[in-house]
């Protein structure tokens, strides 16, 4: 698998029967272009060659005419900053771009998440082969050009609008606006489509209030996920009796056992069978954290990866958050329902980038946030997390140089806190990044009343702006103290669910909607359950690795 693709767990459906498989799927994630310092454009890409994208991106957009003008590129995670030589007329933010290539687009990952679809409109995997090839002979344009895409809305039985044009998107807005015209409800069909489901198709369906989306293409990684999210059936490979069903297949009405409540019983029921424990970090969906035995931050479950005597651990989070179970409990067998659930974060630093900054910095002590890689904290000397770096800070005796890695905006809060002077690298968040000032601004004047609670991973004018800065567990202890009744949450928004759970009676609003991590969202139940019932994507750490890994997260234990 290389980085254009993800491996992701689905049901195919042919004449064979039912069963679970894994594919590969498109990767799709943001790419951010910055130009003389200023935001240009936020796309929707293939995770390759993004250096190339974004010089070809200003070049076709008119800003530059050849290479020359261009005085520096840096990459950056998942950034790519350019600066010209000449002076370039200033950005208009409301011009700003977000697009996967096919027109304008639409996405803001997060912005729709509330516009969660509940509707019961079910169909049989035959009716689904019935239309799609109704679909197909309607297809005349194409026939006769090849050079159009199609689009069709369908109450499950007959194809009520069909449309055509050269871009999949606009097929799609054009069968979604003449039901609008037609005065056709929408919340009871079906998207039938020729073309692949980037997320940005998938925010179609979700702001039309369609609950399934179905295509004889493929769908992107990012497009999955946002469907899982906001409640889409979405189905892949639509062609002849077979079909993927990527998310929510209780819809698919001959389909048994599928039901969030069936579900939820048999995940306790193999978790009982099999003596096992499952593990949720706090930015995890809803149904999530309520199957979870214990949920809390990276701190939390570090312990409780190290308490338990479960068997198994089932790690509802990223890679690096199952790599300290393992490491913690070599003897235990420790679950990652999803094996793409990584950490951009943890990806922007590499063993030999950190090699060269000790050698840089002899004597130095390395200091390394749990948003690492094994391999990283087998090069350091202690880790820490949010909750509990100022302490791991503080107790590096007075004097020796202190290298922090890789979160620069958590090591300046931790800098401001200690009055330390740390050796920062460039490390991020890009989730916690899309929380501003001036978003939270806007809330405030809304909701005056209202704490700014942040987590430190934010920019430094975020955390400065903010009533209180500290980790996830530190956000729910402070609301459960606090006499205020309304609160800006300034992280990601997973963490809202418990908010609410532990305090009904009072108000929280999300600094940014768009404040979602995809990475933390790829677990869902049926992932769990299938976690359970093949033991899959167990974690594994090389011995030598994990020896020295191992003593850093105990040293940071032991601070505690």
């Amino acid at each position: 698998m290389d980085s254009s693709s993800s491996k992701i767990t689905l049901l195919n459906i042919s004449d064979k029967g039912k069963k679970i498989k894994t594919d590969l799927v498109a990767k799709e994630t943001t790419l951010v272009i910055k130009l003389n310092g200023k935001r240009l454009a936020v796309l929707l890409v293939t995770p390759t060659d993004v250096t190339a994208l974004a010089c070809g991106f200003i070049l076709s957009s008119g800003l530059i005419k050849e290479m020359a003008d261009i005085s520096s590129i840096k990459e950056i995670g998942r950034e790519v900053e350019i600066e010209t030589k000449n002076i370039i007329e200033e950005i208009n933010p409301d011009e700003q771009i977000f697009t996967s290539g096919c027109g304008r687009g639409i996405l803001i990952y997060g912005s729709v998440l509330e516009e969660r679809s509940d509707s019961k409109f079910s169909l049989s995997p035959d009716s689904i082969s019935s239309l799609m090839k109704e679909f197909q002979t309607m297809s005349a344009g194409f026939k006769t050009t090849g050079g159009l895409h199609s689009a069709a809305i369908s109450d499950g039985k007959d194809i009520v609008n069909f449309k055509e044009d050269i871009g999949r998107h606009n097929a799609i807005d054009k069968v979604i606006g003449d039901c609008l015209l037609k005065d056709i409800s929408l919340g009871d069909k079906l998207i039938l489509t020729s073309g692949r489901i980037s997320s940005e198709i998938v925010v179609k369906a979700i702001r039309a209030g369609i609950p399934i989306l179905i295509s004889r293409s493929a769908p992107t990684d990012m497009a999955i996920s946002l469907a899982q999210d906001c409640g889409v059936t979405l189905i892949g490979f639509a062609r002849g009796d077979r079909m993927n069903v990527y998310t929510h297949p209780t819809r698919i009405s001959d389909l048994e056992n599928n039901s969030p409540e069936t579900l939820i019983e048999r995940i306790k029921a193999l978790k009982e069978k099999k003596q096992a424990v499952i593990l949720a970090h706090n930015y995890q969906r809803p149904e999530i954290q309520d199957i979870a035995d214990f949920v809390g931050d990276s701190l939390d479950l570090s312990r409780k990866a190290a308490e338990t005597d479960a068997r198994i651990i089932v790690f509802c989070g990223v890679y690096f958050m199952a790599e300290i179970a393992k490491i913690l409990s070599p003897d235990k067998t420790v679950l990652l329902p999803d094996s793409d659930a990584g950490c951009p974060m943890a990806d922007m630093i590499t063993v030999e980038e950190l090699q060269k900054l000790k050698l840089k910095h002899p004597g130095a002590a390395v200091v390394c946030y749990v948003n690492t890689h094994a391999a990283i904290k087998a090069e350091s000397d202690i880790c820490c997390t949010s909750a509990n770096g100022v302490k791991v800070v503080n107790s590096i005796p007075a004097g020796q140089s202190i290298i922090f890695t890789p979160d620069k905006y958590l090591g300046d809060y931790i800098a401001k806190q200690t009055g330390r002077e740390l050796i920062l690298m460039n490390g991020f968040c890009p989730t916690h990044q899309t929380i501003t000032v001036e978003g939270i601004r806007k809330l405030k004047r809304e909701h005056p009343q209202a704490k700014v609670l942040v987590h430190p991973e934010c920019s430094v004018n975020v955390v400065a702006y903010s009533d209180a800065a500290v980790s996830t567990n530190g956000m729910c202890q402070y609301v459960k103290e606090s006499e205020s009744k309304e609160f800006i949450i300034g992280t990601e928004t997973g963490i809202i669910h418990r908010l609410k759970k532990e305090n009904p009676d009072k108000q929280f609003y999300p600094a940014s909607k768009r404040a979602v991590c995809p990475n933390m969202k790829l677990t869902t139940l049926e992932k769990v359950l299938w976690a359970l019932e093949d033991e899959q994507y167990k974690i594994e750490v090389p011995t030598e690795i994990a020896i020295h890994a191992k003593g850093a997260i105990e040293r940071m234990l032991y601070v505690l």
